[in-house]
């Protein structure tokens, strides 16, 4: 049931007229840089070669990304691919990506939350994950990125660390299965951070929920710690040789899976183990001296890190070029959550959620399902944290908070059956399982509108007639496919060039690629036309794209400079010598302009 409901609501988002896929288009320019990247591989063959040569024109840039999401996409088109082609059908496979990876989400979830809210639970607690805005957004066709996988790979980790607590404490069943249990959760999150180094969050949430049981006293937690870390060091250590073959194993990136997380894992590893191999000296040892074993533990391998890695704790922001937050700060995964309202839309569960959350590890404390209840409760309430500062994080809140309310609404039909009957009973479990589901999205979602905050019908009027398809059709076209051009566009469109055409391009939004976004920058919304064209000339552009009005251009218009910002010009028709105005179909003059460089022969 849960699958047909989550596979129920996809079908809706993409018949509703909500999807770009039923036009061709994908959700936004990473997922066409995805296939533009699978495209790569083939083309070469070569599984370390992280360039993407028509980017940043002519140098060419990299991409920070990994190679699991691209074997899916290649496994995907394979079965379609004799038939509609391979590039069809790799595009088939990037549309059906993210709610084939949700679907699998929803079946990991059925196992995953079985032991600690049962089965029926369990499958309502995937079902969930369909009615929250935030996960959705994430899973929508059309959306051919890593972020389900992400849920996926979270959700199955998750359920072997429920596992590691089963069963009795102290008793013989406990071993051989929760030590097994355990490994393959660090597995499990050693997968996660092949597929992107934000996996660090889940792996510092998992490692202080398991290390209370041990400052508390309890036997044998120290093994399951042990194992978890054995099994992420072990894993790590095959993942690195995957990604980065033998000549780059060292190698030190911050941005992407390298020996900076295998040095992590491997001091947390040496840290329980030793701690497991003194068994007898801890044993009696209280709270207090546990907890300054664990403080000192975690200062050490903090300094050793800072110390190997003097980077480190920027995290992914490391390898950014400062000059480019403003850009990335625009984007709305990295932008925080606005205000109460949205919160509401996003996550707006989460105000049922957290009380049961709280209120379940109170009435299990005296079983093992207490330290998964606190795990619960712990990644909300750090998810949620995060989600204030950057929406991108409304992802893993939806995994964690669907848990807590299925078993609300299973808890609710148990009392209701005890004391209604019949229609009654029918009518007080909808009414509770809408208001626990849709009340706090509705509230949120009628709060934002009266906020005047919604989205403004102009403005979506104004992105439908930059339909870049049609654009690249005619860029396709003589006098323009007689070889690949050069163009300056928003980084915002550069992904689907690339994708569409055999042109290359200066920006993309990727931050490897900052001297191309930075030099586009220079070239369209600065005022110094002498700078501008020696850019031009010195990468060899052939053209610029415009797409006036949008916000896909919107940037290139923040910068000082005034009516001499070379952007500005163009729109008023006041054009340097060295550009003319490409006359361009009537269907795509309504939102485009297109400027050729003339050659130094041609300059009025």
């Amino acid at each position: 049931m849960a699958v047909a409901f989550v596979a129920a609501v996809h079908l809706a988002w993409l018949f509703g007229g909500q999807s770009e896929v039923l036009q061709g288009g994908l959700e936004d320019g990473d997922s066409f840089m995805r296939l533009v990247r699978v495209q790569r591989l083939i083309e070469t063959g070569d599984w370390f070669d992280v360039s993407i040569p028509r980017a940043n024109a002519p140098y060419g840039t990299t991409m920070h990304w990994t190679r699991p999401l691209d074997v899916l996409l290649l496994v995907l088109a394979a079965p379609t691919a004799p038939f509609l082609g391979f590039d069809l059908g790799l595009y088939v496979a990037g549309a059906a990506l993210s709610p084939l990876l949700h679907i699998l989400t929803v079946v990991a979830m059925a196992w995953a939350a079985a032991p600690l809210i049962g089965r029926v639970g369990a499958c309502l607690a995937g079902g969930l994950t369909a009615a929250q805005i935030g996960f959705m957004g994430y899973a929508i066709a059309g959306n051919a990125d890593h972020h389900i996988l992400f849920a996926l790979i979270n959700v199955l980790a998750f359920g072997f660390i429920i596992r590691s607590f089963s069963g009795q404490r102290g008793s013989s069943q406990r071993g051989s299965g929760q030590r097994g249990a355990a490994l393959a959760a660090g597995a499990l999150i050693s997968l996660g951070f092949w597929i992107g180094i934000e996996e660090i969050a889940f792996l510092a949430i998992c490692l202080g929920m398991i290390g209370l049981p041990w400052l508390l006293g309890e036997k044998d937690s120290a093994d399951r710690n042990y194992h978890l870390c054995l099994g992420l060091t072990l894993s790590l250590a095959l993942v690195l040789l995957a990604e980065r073959g033998p000549e780059h194993y060292l190698g030190v990136e911050y941005d992407r899976v390298s020996i900076i997380q295998m040095t992590i894992a491997a001091l947390l590893l040496t840290f329980w183990g030793c701690i497991r191999a003194w068994p007898r000296f801890w044993e009696n040892k209280g709270t207090a001296p546990r907890l300054a074993a664990g403080v000192l533990g975690a200062a050490v391998i903090a300094a050793v890190t800072r110390l190997l890695f003097p980077n480190i704790f920027l995290g992914s922001l490391a390898s950014v070029d400062p000059r480019l937050m403003f850009l990335i700060s625009g984007v709305l995964e990295y932008a925080p959550i606005r205000d109460v309202w949205y919160f509401l839309i996003y996550v707006g569960g989460a105000v049922f959620a957290l009380p049961w959350a709280a209120w379940r590890f109170k009435e299990e404390w005296p079983g093992p399902n207490r330290w998964p209840w606190a795990l619960v409760g712990a990644a909300l309430l750090v998810y949620l944290a995060f989600a204030a500062s950057w929406v991108r994080w409304v992802l893993y809140v939806g995994i964690f908070l669907s848990i807590p309310l299925a078993d609300l609404i299973v808890r609710i039909d148990f009392l209701s059956t005890e004391r209604l009957t019949g229609i009654t009973r029918v009518l007080v479990n909808t009414l509770a399982i809408l208001f626990i589901t849709v009340a706090p999205l509705g509230a949120g979602a009628t709060g934002a509108l009266l906020n005047k905050k919604a989205v403004k019908t102009e403005a979506l009027e104004k992105k439908k007639t930059c339909v870049l398809k049609d654009m690249t059709e005619f860029l396709n076209q003589s006098p323009w496919s007689d070889r690949p051009r050069a163009i300056v566009a928003s980084v915002n469109l550069g992904p689907e060039i690339l994708y569409r055409t055999p042109h290359n391009v200066l920006a993309t939004l990727h931050h490897r690629n900052s001297a191309g976004i930075l030099d586009s920058i220079t070239i369209l919304g600065g005022g110094d036309d002498a700078e501008s064209l020696r850019l031009v000339r010195e990468r060899s552009i052939d053209l610029l794209l415009l797409c006036p009005g949008s916000n896909a251009d919107g940037y290139f218009l923040k910068d000082e400079g005034g009516e001499r910002v070379l952007y500005r010009r163009l729109v008023k028709g006041d054009l340097p010598g060295w550009l003319k105005e490409v006359s361009v179909p009537a269907s795509l003059a309504s939102g485009f302009r297109l400027f050729q460089v003339a050659s130094s022969t041609e300059i009025r």
